[in-house]
């Protein structure tokens, strides 16, 4: 059985961040190309998250663009089209995991 991948939201070694925290956290990870996590809007930690982030990291540029995605249909638009041009782009790729998970 092919083993899911989980991804971590703004959570390292068992220590929840602040939403600011969490970004220098990804800016630092962040090597090459993209990084996702989820916070809410008033940083407060022991809130559940109300958004996701997406980090791009664009060479020469110093601070790394972010897109916010607030709502639930913005974020299902914008993976709808990226499956789309997936597909499209690489017709022979690994089907995508719908029922992935984020890790705690």
């Amino acid at each position: 059985m092919k083993k899911r991948r989980k991804h971590k939201p703004n959570r390292l070694q068992g220590r929840t961040f602040t939403q600011e925290e969490a970004l220098k956290q990804l800016r630092s990870f962040t090597k090459a190309g993209f990084g996702v996590f989820s916070s809410n809007a008033d940083e407060n930690i022991a809130a559940p998250p109300d958004r996701v982030y997406l980090l791009m990291k664009v060479p020469g540029l110093r601070n790394m663009p972010r897109l916010t995605l607030r709502t639930s249909e913005m974020s299902k638009q914008l993976i709808e089209d990226l499956i789309a041009h997936r597909s499209n782009t690489w017709p022979d790729a690994e089907p995508i995991d719908p029922d992935v998970t984020v890790e705690d």
